[in-house]
């Protein structure tokens, strides 16, 4: 992706953590205003419940996961167009040509929405252009490590250290 792509993703994610922040004050404003006496008066004379918000549970505005939404918001808005060339393989498969059985691999573009289909002929030339992960691990966790990665050091950092993580 492009560093405006990059930028705009973090203006995300920055938004995104001011509305957590601003939902954790007003949860502490409640739990605040429970235990005030003269609030509970008020509710007890207008015939309201109490009502407890210790079911509420603070958000960690630096939680992974708030970086990667953005992400996915940004990719499913925006087409992003250029990208760094990693790509995850999903599954190997056939298909009929003619009356000659095919053999492809599938990948996918763990920045944009790009899928690609590989004959095996083409398979050692794709994954020698590209970087190819090979993982167990599913799709949006391993765009989620990139994404946070590319946030936090830059995108040519993260490219380094995937390669080296995940380079057969």
């Amino acid at each position: 992706m492009t560093e405006e792509d990059l930028l705009l993703i973090r203006k995300n994610v920055e938004e995104r953590k001011e509305k957590i922040r601003k939902v954790n004050s007003d949860r502490k404003r409640l739990k605040e205003l429970e235990e005030d006496k003269e609030v509970l008066e008020y509710l007890k004379l207008r015939g309201i419940k109490k009502l407890s918000s210790d079911s509420l549970k603070d958000v960690d505005e630096n939680d992974p996961y708030i970086a990667f939404l953005a992400f996915s918001d940004y990719q499913y808005s925006h087409k992003i167009e250029e990208t760094n060339g990693i790509y995850m393989f999903v599954y190997k498969g056939n298909y009929l040509k003619g009356f000659k059985k095919k053999e492809y691999r599938y990948y996918r573009d763990i920045e944009s929405e790009e899928e690609v289909l590989i004959s095996d002929e083409r398979v050692d030339e794709f994954e020698s252009n590209n970087l190819v992960i090979y993982s167990e691990r599913p799709l949006w966790v391993i765009q989620q490590e990139f994404i946070n990665n590319a946030l936090e050091v830059g995108q040519e950092e993260t490219v380094k250290v995937m390669t080296k993580k995940y380079k057969k």
